[in-house]
């Protein structure tokens, strides 16, 4: 358990020292494999939300020197892409394509742009998801944990989701 604290806190601490985390980031993807994040910004036309294509998703490539990379192809149909479900006035629900099990609401609460899901129960400021991989492969996943901020306790929560 004090690997994984470790492993968590170096991964944020890593992530916060490479990257000035731009306003319009949403939440971000960290996982155990390397430093590298997936990050999801609001994609704004105009100061709307692109209810088309309301999430910008690129790479953060801290491995090589902190460049910011698009997704491949594959990478965005098979792993860390997003399907548009629902549209509503200037917000939409999506689902991430790797978990669709969760719905993500991306809309405006007060002046900032977020992502909003359910957190063990609460409606939550999605912040961050962490992908636990398993050490036998890299690419099956141990667990994902999802992390935010209580809408109305404002508190952080997380919650880890096994698959």
């Amino acid at each position: 358990m004090k690997r994984i604290v470790l492993l968590l806190f170096l991964c944020l601490t890593a992530a916060t020292a490479f990257c000035e985390v731009p306003t319009d980031r949403l939440f971000q993807i960290d996982r155990s494999k390397n430093r590298n994040i997936v990050c999801y910004d609001v994609n704004l036309e105009n100061g709307s939300l692109n209810l088309d294509n309301p999430l910008e998703v690129y790479w953060i490539r801290h491995e090589e020197g902190g460049m910011k990379k698009d997704l491949s192809f594959l990478q965005r149909k098979l792993a860390y892409g997003y399907k548009v479900v629902d549209k509503g006035q200037n917000e939409a629900t999506v689902k991430l394509i790797a978990y669709d099990r969760q719905n993500l609401r991306i809309c405006r609460l007060g002046s900032q742009w977020v992502a909003l899901t359910t957190i063990k129960g609460q409606e939550c400021i999605l912040s961050a998801i962490y992908v636990k991989a398993k050490s036998t492969n890299s690419l099956s996943v141990e667990y994902v944990e999802l992390r935010g901020k209580s809408v109305s306790r404002g508190t952080m929560i997380s919650e880890r989701i096994f698959p």
